[in-house]
C-alpha cells in the first residue's frame, strides 16, 4: 500500500498494530488472530510493543513518552526497554505467517525482505545491526531465556513477531493451513469446478508455502482445472507446466497503470475474455 518512492524501512512504524492489539483487549477480546506478513516495516515490532505501553529509552535514558511513534531507524537510539511486564492478563496472541525466515543472518527478516521495503543495498547490514541489537537486549534481560535468533518466523513482517513475542503469550501458525481449516477451504475446493487463485507477484517465493501454494496443492489434491491471476510472472514456464496449473498475468496485457489503478477491470478482462470461453 506504500507507494515505491516512499517506502523506507528507517521510517515506517507498527506502532498501529499495538493500538489495534490493545484496542482489542479493551473491548473484551482475549484471543487475538494477528496476520503478519507484506509489511512496510523492519522495526523488530518496536512500534507495537511501546504502543502496548512498553517502556523504552533513549540513548540518555529518557523514557519515549507515549504519544511518541517508534520507527524502525529509531533502533539505534535505544538504550533500553523495560521487560517482564504483565501487559494484558488473560490475552492469547496467534501469530499467522506463511514464510519459516529466522531473524538474523542472509535469510533473515533484514536481507530477505529489506529491499522490497525500500532499503538499499547499504541498508542491509544497518538493519541487521539493528535487529541483532534487540535480540541481544531481550537474551539478557531473560537471562538466556529468549533466543529470538534461533527461533523460525522470526523474521516475517519486519520481525514483528519477534517483538511482541517477548511481551505477550504468542503462538505461531502456518498462516493459510490456519486459516483454511478455519474457513472450510478444502471442502470448497473439493466440490468446485475450476480453481482460480492469485498472487501480486508470482514467483519462487508463492511456491514455498504461501497461501497459493496451499491452493494449487488442494487443487491438485481433487484433480482440478487451477488458474493463477498474478500482477507478474516471474515462475518458468517448465515449472508451471510441470505443476499443471495455468498462469495470466496482468504486466504482459496491460499499461503499469492500469494493472495499478485498474487492478478489478484488468482480472475481470482477463476472466471474461480469455478464460469463461475456455469453459464453454
Amino acid at each position: 500500500m506504500v507507494p515505491i518512492p516512499m517506502r523506507n524501512p528507517f521510517n515506517t512504524t507498527s506502532k498501529g498494530i499495538g493500538e489495534v492489539i490493545a484496542d482489542s483487549y479493551k473491548k473484551g477480546a482475549r484471543e487475538v488472530y494477528l496476520g503478519v506478513g507484506g509489511s512496510a516495516t523492519v522495526d523488530f515490532g518496536i512500534g507495537a510493543v511501546h504502543a502496548l505501553g512498553v517502556g523504552v529509552y533513549d540513548m540518555g535514558g529518557r523514557k519515549f513518552p507515549p504519544a511518541a511513534i517508534l520507527k524502525g531507524g529509531d533502533i539505534k537510539d535505544i538504550s533500553d526497554i523495560e521487560y517482564g511486564m504483565d501487559l494484558f492478563p488473560g490475552l492469547r496472541l496467534k501469530i499467522l505467517t506463511d514464510v519459516d525466515n529466522p531473524l538474523l543472518g542472509p535469510n533473515g527478516a533484514a536481507y530477505v525482505y529489506g529491499k522490497q521495503k525500500g532499503a538499499r543495498d547499504e541498508d542491509l547490514p544497518v538493519l541487521e545491526s539493528y535487529m541483532a541489537k534487540l535480540a541481544q537486549m531481550f537474551h539478557k534481560k531473560s537471562k538466556g531465556r529468549i533466543r529470538l535468533e534461533e527461533l523460525p518466523k522470526m523474521g516475517a513482517a519486519g520481525a514483528i513477531g519477534a517483538g511482541l513475542s517477548c511481551f505477550l503469550p504468542c503462538k505461531f501458525y502456518n498462516g493459510i493451513k490456519l486459516v483454511a481449516e478455519l474457513s472450510g477451504l478444502e471442502e470448497v475446493i473439493k466440490s468446485s469446478d475450476i480453481v482460480i487463485t492469485g498472487e501480486g507477484a508470482f514467483d519462487t517465493q508463492t511456491l514455498e508455502g504461501k497461501t497459493v501454494s496451499h491452493v494449487i496443492k488442494t487443487g491438485q489434491k481433487y484433480g482440478k482445472r487451477i488458474i493463477v491471476i498474478c500482477g507478474v510472472d516471474r515462475v518458468p514456464k517448465e515449472v508451471t507446466r510441470k505443476l499443471g496449473i495455468e498462469v495470466y498475468d496482468l504486466r504482459t496485457r496491460f499499461d503499469p497503470e492500469a494493472c495499478f489503478t485498474r487492478t478489478g477491470d484488468c482480472i475481470n478482462s482477463i476472466v471474461c475474455n480469455e478464460i469463461k470461453p475456455t469453459l464453454i
